[in-house]
């Protein structure tokens, strides 16, 4: 009761106006909340447009840069190919003192001068041959004997690289030419492939830093670049120690980006930084480093901007929620005394027609509201007498309504014994369907196997088709040496035909030889005692003519044994190709055998797959089967208990009938007690 009468003083103290003035103050509250989304939005997609921007802008200078330093690359290329410039880094066309030397000399300088005229990134170019030699640069005042051996000992210089390397400064080669040019930012130099001297390319510092004021990032901000030494050159007011842009670049990883160009975040001593970065190919680093500040100082007036206006909209609002709740107190005022007296009985109260606004609105509608209760209050006089003489037919009814509750209750009597019936048998189907579930997983387990066992014989199957594939290629080429020695032995065929026709030639000057010896022989003896001599050399030539009539059988026997053999030979080879081009077509057959049974296994282990599939979907919905049993078994048991709530309702209802008859006696009485309270209203 305490705590009821609280709140009733609560609400009393939360007049309208308050409410009022409250709910103006709802829509400045979600001002202030858009101010705020506003201003995080305002400063995240500033903040990205800024970075894109930087990247951006950072790029183009570190892409303008690159190209920069190709070009020198490039020049100092073009000098060690020029042919003049080579022989005299070789020091073998002339001799020091030479009009040619002179003449080679004045050129050099020439061409090495054109050459930094036309690129406004060259400072000087200098030309570093052996001693002997001068040196030659576009800027030296000291002539100076050529010191290569000295540079070559020096260990800042890489000349085995043949492609050139960057170096920071190179004081002692400027004392000895005593160069007095305009500070340079650091030095490209190569080493001749096929001569003891090297070319010195300087990088014009002016024109570097042309190139960087390009990049403005604000008040704060350091820009760097890096060199591939390791040095810094810094463009920015106030530069910091030595090392510093070198250690943020280590921090952020951009070292090791494999991105050209990017941006990432650095904080330095709990001042959070921009980090941009562009890098070359010749291995020099751009980086920028820019305070957040400098990013969201536009966002910082936009939020003060903001402030000021929901300050603003929060006067405006309270001014305007007390006129407003002010007019709308005096008619709430005017309204209630009219109200009053309507409570206290009087119904012939008059509201008038009132303002054209939403509380003359509320004041007709009101007399409306007062004129109907008007109405219903003698309806209710007419409904009173009624209902005196519709309580005698209620208690008549409620009789009705016992007998028909005891047939209800039978009915549930039955119900429940089905219902009790339908439980035991949802226990059951869980009970099969467990064992079902069981012979599924077991299923499932054979399927496993028979897939690992088709996998396994699908391999092995593979493997065989490899090895077959060999065989094949084997068999080719033993069918290609076959067919080499065939033409070979053909070859040698040709070859003892034509020692035939030899042996045939020579037995033909054997016998020839053998008349000759023979005529010689007749010539002897005519010539009596003084051809004795040639006689003896007539019966020598018959004797070798007789020998190489005998070796020419001899020869044309061992040439007719080769050709059969060879003849013999070509057709166990040929027997053999034709063996070996069989075995070939009979391999390719099982190749193409073995391919389609693995893809047969394939397709069988597909379908495996496909049932492993399946016996998964059917344990799934197994489960799903399994709940839904367990629900209807659980939705018997529940219906079994509401049959039994159903019976006790009914037996309750009993006990209401027989109440309903007493209420409907209290009824009568109090719809005469209704009459008299409505005979005091003032209408």
């Amino acid at each position: 009761m305490g705590k009821t009468e609280k709140q009733k003083r609560v609400r009393r103290k939360l007049s309208i106006r308050i409410r009022i003035l409250l709910c103006f103050m709802i829509p400045v509250a979600l001002i202030v909340v858009l101010g705020v989304i506003s201003y995080n939005k305002s400063a995240t997609n500033l903040t990205e447009a800024y970075e894109v921007s930087a990247v951006q802008s950072i790029s183009a200078v570190g892409d303008y840069l690159s190209f920069g330093m190709e070009s020198v690359s490039a020049t100092a290329s073009e000098c060690l190919t020029y042919k003049q410039i080579l022989d005299y880094a070789k020091m073998v066309s002339f001799s020091k003192g030479d009009a040619e030397y002179g003449n080679s000399r004045a050129d050099i300088k020439k061409y090495l001068t054109m050459k930094q005229a036309v690129n406004k990134y060259i400072g000087s170019i200098t030309l570093i041959p052996s001693a002997g030699f001068d040196v030659l640069s576009t800027n030296a005042i000291l002539e100076t004997d050529g010191f290569f051996a000295e540079l070559s000992k020096d260990d800042r210089f890489n000349f085995k690289s043949l492609d050139g390397a960057w170096i920071r400064e190179h004081a002692d080669i400027d004392a000895k030419l005593g160069n007095a040019q305009a500070p340079y930012l650091c030095s490209f130099y190569r080493k001749f492939p096929s001569a003891r001297a090297a070319l010195f390319v300087d990088i014009n510092y002016d024109a570097i830093f042309e190139t960087m004021k390009g990049l403005d990032y604000g008040e704060g901000s350091i820009l760097a670049l890096l060199l591939p030494d390791g040095s810094e050159e810094y463009y920015s007011e106030g530069s910091p120690e030595a090392g510093f842009m070198t250690a943020a670049c280590e921090q952020t990883g951009v070292f090791e980006s494999e991105s050209g160009s990017g941006f990432t975040y650095y904080i330095k001593d709990g001042e959070k930084y921009l980090l941009t970065y562009s890098k070359t190919a010749s291995g020099f680093t751009l980086c920028a480093l820019v305070p957040e500040d400098n990013i969201i100082g536009e966002v910082r007036s936009l939020g003060i901007l903001t402030v000021i206006l929901v300050v603003v909209g929060a006067l405006i609002a309270i001014v305007a929620g007390i006129l407003l709740s002010s007019n709308i107190g005096r008619n709430i005022k005017r309204l209630t005394r009219k109200l009053d007296l309507v409570a206290e009985g009087d119904f012939t109260v008059e509201f008038g027609e009132g303002s054209t606004d939403e509380f003359g609105r509320l004041t007709r509608n009101v007399g409306g509201t007062v004129g109907n209760i008007r109405k219903l209050i003698n309806h209710v006089a007419e409904v009173t007498h009624q209902v005196e003489a519709c309580s005698g037919n209620v208690a008549e009814k409620s009789t009705n309504l016992k007998e028909l509750a005891h047939q209800v209750n039978e009915s549930t009597a039955r119900v429940s014994e089905t219902v009790e019936s339908e439980a035991m048998s949802a226990q059951k189907c869980v009970e099969e369907m467990d064992v079902l579930s069981r012979k599924i997983e077991r299923a499932g387990k054979n399927i496993i196997g028979i897939r690992d066992f088709a996998v396994e014989t699908s391999e092995a199957i593979a493997q065989n088709i490899v090895s077959m594939n060999e065989l094949v290629e084997k068999s080719e080429n033993s069918s290609q040496i076959m067919a080499s020695l065939l033409n070979e032995i053909e070859s040698l065929e040709k070859q003892a035909a034509a020692v035939g026709e030899f042996i045939e030639v020579i037995g033909g000057i054997a016998s020839q030889t053998n008349l000759l010896s023979l005529n010689a022989s007749i010539e002897a003896s005519r010539a009596g005692e003084s051809g004795r001599g040639f006689s003896v050399v007539a019966e020598e030539i018959r004797k070798l003519a007789d020998q190489t009539s005998q070796a020419a059988n001899e020869i044309k026997k061992c040439a007719v044994g080769i050709n059969e053999q060879a003849g013999s030979t070509a057709g166990n080879i040929r027997k053999a190709d034709e063996i070996v081009r069989s075995q070939n077509d009979i391999s390719t057959g099982l190749i193409e055998n073995l391919t389609t049974t693995k893809n047969e296994i394939n397709d069988l282990m597909n379908k495996i797959n496909d049932i492993n599939d399946d016996m998964k979907d059917m344990s799934a919905t197994r489960s799903v089967t399994i709940d839904s049993i367990s629900n209807i078994s659980a939705s018997t048991e529940e219906a079994f208990s509401l049959t039994s709530l159903v019976s006790q309702v009914i037996e309750r209802h009993d006990e209401s009938s027989s109440q309903l008859e007493e209420v409907s006696r209290e009824l009568q009485e109090k719809a005469t007690a209704l009459t008299e309270a409505v005979e005091k209203f003032k209408i």
